[in-house]
């Protein structure tokens, strides 16, 4: 393991199944294995996605409680900015923008 590393990333969305529409491809493109739909203690409902082999990093997709289910997203509000992935040429990136 190296310090430092990322080990996961969650992300928090109004639907889960819809999000998924787009994070399944997008994620299988950048190699990932796409997990199941579970439910954590808590009750809410994620799959954890995980990029195998040494680079094991996990991106976590959760559904948002019901409460916050309608707040719309502020790129500049307190939380996540963005997640930026590595990839080999700009084509990679036009072709997951067209998505």
């Amino acid at each position: 393991m190296l310090r430092g590393s990322i080990n996961h990333v969650s992300i928090t969305v109004s639907d889960l199944g819809a999000a998924m529409k787009f994070f399944t491809p997008f994620l299988e493109y950048l190699g990932y294995s796409i997990g199941q739909v579970i439910q954590d203690p808590n009750g809410q409902r994620l799959t954890v996605n995980v990029l195998p082999g040494l680079r094991g990093v996990a991106v976590n997709i959760w559904q948002a409680k019901p409460e916050f289910a309608s707040h719309p997203f502020e790129v500049y509000e307190v939380g996540l900015h963005h997640l930026a992935f590595h990839v080999e040429k700009r084509e990679q990136v036009d072709r997951v923008h067209e998505w």
